[in-house]
This record gives C-alpha cells, sequence and structure tokens, in this order.
C-alpha cells in the first residue's frame, strides 16, 4: 500500500477521486507499467505537485523507467531513491 500524500485530482479528466504522490509498479507488467507512469506524471503535474516517487524493484521496469521518464518536458530531474535503489524521486519543473 503507498504511503503518499493523498490529494483530490483537479483535472476534470482524471477519473479518480484521490491521488497519491507514490506509485507501486510491483506485480505490473512492462506495458501497464509504462501507462501507470505516464498516468501518475500527469497527475502530478495537473495537481500542482512538486515531486512524486516510483516505486519499481530493480528488475525489467527499473531499466526502462529512465527512458519513459525523458519524455515528459515538464519533468525537471530524477533520481534513484539514495534509501531505495527500487525507487525513483520525480522532481517536476512547475512554472
Amino acid at each position: 500500500m503507498a504511503k503518499g500524500k493523498t490529494i483530490a485530482c483537479t483535472a476534470p479528466f482524471l477519473h479518480c477521486a484521490t491521488m497519491k504522490t507514490e506509485i507501486d509498479l510491483h506485480g505490473l507488467k512492462l506495458d501497464e507499467a509504462e501507462r501507470e507512469v505516464m498516468r501518475f506524471i500527469d497527475q502530478l503535474y495537473y495537481n500542482g505537485e512538486t515531486s512524486g516517487r516510483i516505486i519499481h524493484g530493480m528488475g525489467v521496469i527499473a531499466e526502462h523507467l529512465p527512458h519513459w521518464l525523458e519524455s515528459y518536458p515538464f519533468i525537471a530531474r530524477f533520481e534513484r531513491s539514495t534509501f531505495n535503489a527500487g525507487a525513483t524521486m520525480v522532481y517536476m519543473d512547475i512554472a
């Protein structure tokens, strides 16, 4: 279960009642994980969050995640968590 902060979604096209600043991709197939990361990053951006944490483990998803994140112009930077190598911190470029 994710421990991130829960906030209300403000964008009308996001189909959710709440949104967390942390997502756990364990157990997802690669294509499912990519879709969830895209959705998560969009929600962070549209809700004005400055950062979020993606828990991905140490396998295939971890290898692909940097390529997915590099495609977002509104991500300022991302880095592996210093406390958990199976997680990545994402910092948004919110103007």
